[in-house]
């Protein structure tokens, strides 16, 4: 029987409010960094979706860019640790590379006949927050 390994997130991200030191952040370069070493199992990886939404304040502020998301079903794959690493390196690359900070997150990883794992990005104290929850 096979293993699979569900995985789906979200992400938001913000435009930092400082100098324009960086390229804009495209679409395109957003997804190329999801896929950059993206997990994947024996019939595939993880679908990858970039929006930009960009919402421009009243005092001409680029505040919000968008959001990110992926989702897949990994087969022969049970290695949640694997992807959590992959989703904190790919975000330290994506601030180290432009403007633009993660603002919210909320990754499941859901391993069959295992645990299924739950990160969310906390703001206020730059850290991720992972739970472990046993599934019956």
């Amino acid at each position: 029987m096979s293993k699979w390994t569900h995985v789906a997130g979200i992400i938001r991200i913000d435009h930092l409010p400082i100098a324009k030191i960086s390229p804009p952040l495209t679409e395109e370069a957003a997804k190329a960094f999801l896929m950059e070493n993206a997990p994947s199992g024996s019939e595939g990886g993880l679908t990858f979706y970039a929006a930009k939404t960009q919402v421009v304040t009243p005092s001409g502020f680029e505040a919000l860019w968008g959001s990110l998301s992926f989702t897949g079903d990994l087969r022969d794959f049970d290695d949640a640790k694997k992807v959590e690493e992959w989703i904190k390196n790919f975000f330290q690359k994506l601030e180290a590379s432009y403007r633009v900070i993660m603002r919210q997150a909320a990754i499941s990883i859901d391993v069959e006949y295992g645990l299924c794992t739950v990160m969310t990005w906390n703001p206020r104290t730059d850290n991720w927050i992972t739970i472990d929850v046993p599934l019956p």
